[in-house]
């Protein structure tokens, strides 16, 4: 289980086995459309949701409060905020197959 203050950001960047300090350095440009940025950055802002049990520990995605602060911190009007919501929650999901994927 990653940091527990690891963003979603970071904790989806590559990692290639090499030197974590070099990994850091790396940087990834996405096309991303104007009308999803918003989303984009909000994703970012947010911290993943872990579920620790006797099994291990399971990312479960990002909470709705963690949706709204971030919202509430890019002061993000609060009629793009179920859109936006949306959003994330569908990366949220990528980001739990790739991290799936990736153990």
């Amino acid at each position: 289980m990653p940091d527990p203050g690891t963003s979603t950001a970071d904790f989806l960047r590559p990692r290639d086995g090499s030197d974590e300090d070099q990994a850091e350095d790396q940087v990834i440009e996405v096309e991303v459309l104007e009308d999803n940025w918003s989303t984009v950055e909000v994703f970012g802002r947010c911290q993943p949701n872990w579920i620790v049990g006797l099994g291990g520990a399971s990312y479960a995605g990002i909470t709705a409060t963690e949706i709204e602060a971030a919202c509430r911190l890019l002061q993000i009007p609060t009629a793009q905020w179920p859109d936006i919501s949306q959003g994330v929650r569908v990366m949220a999901l990528a980001s739990a197959e790739e991290y799936r994927q990736k153990r």
